[in-house]
């Protein structure tokens, strides 16, 4: 009689709510520890074990006890623009800063350093299943390899990604979003994607539910998917530019519940396959797409399929194409045309791929005076950007010789060819005329200033010329300190500037640049910034 009205209370058990794809697995974990608890009709367990869930209204202790003072008011607006992020999801959440939260986000000096790497990490974060706080997040002053100290961008990032963690969200391995994060240091906020927000709500919902049936003591059959992707990569093989590059993967669900997923690609080229759900013990063919109208050469490109697979809620999926150009520019010596007295010309070679119908009509320089020489060509010449070495190739080689006299400086000017294809009316090429010493970029722009600190560079360079070295470095701005390194020795320079954060007033100066060369002794850089 009992085995009876158990399998009764078990047929009218309804299946537990089914998790968006892209759920972590921490969240789904808590999720089905939950549907066991209720299976098993332990209602008390049930109850307990809903405190490993997230809340609509959640309270934050933030702890800065550690953070220098001139920075707390900066790194406190940096938190506030992160929960900010999140104003969007439906019905929540909500925040509130409180002196026992259920994230806990705290700082300091320097953490330990990452398996298996020289530098520190950036921030950790610890899960709690049996106490407050939820999750504990501790941000380290310091990262990077040298140390640098961080500012407000890696505080709102890693106050996003915490909060994101916190609601259930797997980590993606793709950067730029608040599921993503580095230990590096960074100049860039991460962005809220609607796909993210939209599944912490999705989990939201799930919480909603289960809270409800452990409050009504109902029944719920946990059931779980388990993914199986075929192939786990995949490779196209060669195509021609401006083909597109087709994959197909079988996914399969191994699990007794539903699986759902979502496929997003690593660059705005990837088409992925729309989201989708498959029942249990189905299957599906994901269908993807690289658009190759921009890209040449050995493509390597990613997918990463979300799912609700609670073991493996990510996978990264790499995928490969070679794609053949449909004609390719190729300069000797690079695409910078260094001119000496006497000396201004330079060769450009167009090259086509063997039965190519592409047909030049004529070619024009574009951006300052030149003038260019176009004439049937084959011979042997490597491609490096394309790993290809010197073999035999045909088209056309232009000679452009420049107008004399060309100042000292570099110029940037466009090789414009003219063809019979109605699809590739104009073929342009950028290409630098250089006659001596240069600073690039030709003015130094600091950017907003704080008292932080900042660091850049800029190059001084002149290829092939003469060798020469830098004797000094100085500059009327106090507060700019100078280091240099050689990137080619003779050539290129690497020139370090440091800020010190002492300013009071906005950056307007030069730096000079002194050089062993008699042509060109002094190269001078204007500077400029402003300073918060």
């Amino acid at each position: 009689m009992f085995t009876a009205l158990a399998l009764l209370l078990i047929a009218e058990a309804k299946p537990g709510p089914v998790l968006p794809a892209g759920a972590s697995t921490t969240f789904q974990a808590a999720c089905l520890a939950v549907q066991e608890s209720l299976a098993k009709e332990d209602w008390a367990k049930a109850e307990r074990q809903l405190a490993a869930l997230p809340k609509r209204d959640l309270v934050v202790q933030w702890d800065d006890s550690k953070v220098p003072a001139d920075l707390k008011e900066l790194f406190a607006q940096a938190r506030n623009d992160a929960f900010g992020l999140f104003g969007s999801v439906a019905e929540g959440p909500n925040f509130k800063l409180g002196a026992k939260g259920d994230v806990k986000i705290g700082f300091e000096p320097v953490l330990a350093k990452l398996p298996d790497a020289s530098m520190p990490g950036g921030a950790a974060f610890f899960f709690n299943d049996n106490s407050l706080p939820r999750l504990e997040t501790v941000i380290g002053l310091k990262r990077g390899q040298p140390l640098e100290k961080i500012g407000p961008f890696e505080v709102h990032n890693e106050v996003a990604h915490a909060i994101a963690r916190y609601y259930g969200l797997a980590q993606n391995p793709l950067l730029g979003t608040i599921s993503s994060r580095s230990d590096l240091p960074t100049s860039a906020r991460m962005v809220a994607q609607q796909p993210e927000l939209m599944v912490i709500s999705q989990n939201l919902r799930v919480v909603d539910a289960l809270r409800e049936a452990v409050a009504k003591k109902r029944q719920l059959i946990p059931a779980k998917s388990d993914v199986f992707l075929d192939p786990v990569s995949a490779d196209a093989g060669s195509v021609a530019e401006g083909k597109p590059a087709d994959f197909s993967f079988q996914l399969t669900n191994r699990g007794s519940g539903p699986l759902t997923f979502r496929v997003v690609g690593d660059c705005r080229c990837v088409i992925p396959t729309p989201p989708g759900k498959i029942e249990a013990g189905g299957s599906a063919i994901l269908r993807s797409r690289i658009d190759t109208t921009e890209l040449v050469g050995d493509v390597h490109k990613k997918l990463v399929l979300f799912t609700n697979d609670p073991e493996r809620p990510s996978l990264v999926i790499p995928l490969k194409v070679r794609v053949v150009p449909s004609f390719r520019f190729l300069t000797p010596g690079g695409p910078v045309a260094v001119l000496k007295d006497g000396e201004n010309r330079k060769v450009v070679y167009l090259t086509l791929p063997e039965g190519s119908s592409l047909q030049p009509e004529g070619a024009q320089f574009d951006g300052f005076p030149g003038e260019v020489t176009m004439e049937p060509w084959a011979g042997f010449i490597a491609d490096p950007e394309m790993g290809e070495a010197s073999k035999k190739r045909s088209g056309y080689k232009m000679t452009i010789d420049f107008q004399e006299p060309f100042p000292t400086g570099r110029a940037e000017g466009t090789l414009v060819v003219r063809t019979t294809d109605p699809n590739r009316p104009r073929l342009r090429f950028p290409l630098y005329a250089q006659k001596g010493i240069v600073a690039m970029p030709e003015e130094l722009y600091l950017g907003q200033l704080s008292k932080q600190g900042k660091k850049t560079s800029f190059l001084v360079s002149r290829p092939g010329g003469a060798a020469y070295t830098i004797t000094s470095i100085t500059s009327n701005v106090p507060n700019l300190q100078f280091s240099h390194q050689p990137v080619k020795r003779g050539e290129d320079y690497k020139v370090t500037v440091v800020y010190d954060g002492k300013s009071i007033v906005d950056i307007n100066g030069q730096i000079v640049v002194k050089t062993t060369d008699p042509k060109q002794p002094e190269i001078r850089l204007p500077v400029r910034g402003s300073v918060q």
